[in-house]
């Protein structure tokens, strides 16, 4: 799940180019995971915003993940949540990887707060 969150953090810093930008981002972004994971809340019956918004969330499928696991689900009930938590490591660390090789190549970009 961090490498999933670091991964998102790299695409915020490289769309953003601004470091000050990109933390509020992020802490709005994963602030919001404890709230629309279905945990604390039930999102059943939720808005179809907050259902989206919970399945953007990697915090989501980590907390399906472990929650098969303590109830002793077999292996394969597990590829779906390991899955998603790898694809919220690929996408958003390819798309920030190619935004941020292109901040790094500008010195515009340079210094900037």
């Amino acid at each position: 799940m961090f490498a999933a969150y670091s991964a998102i953090a790299l695409l915020l810093v490289g769309a953003t180019r601004n470091m000050g930008t990109a933390l509020s981002l992020a802490s709005l972004y994963a602030g919001t995971s404890i709230g629309f994971t279905g945990v604390t809340f039930p999102i059943d019956d939720a808005s179809l915003f907050v259902r989206a918004w919970s399945a953007m969330l990697p915090f989501t499928a980590y907390v399906r993940l472990q929650s098969q696991q303590v109830y002793g689900s077999r292996w394969t009930y597990a590829m779906a949540p390991v899955a998603t938590l790898a694809l919220f490591v690929v996408v958003p660390g390819m798309l920030g990887l190619v935004l941020y090789g292109r901040a790094a190549r500008d010195p515009a970009a340079w210094g900037q707060r």
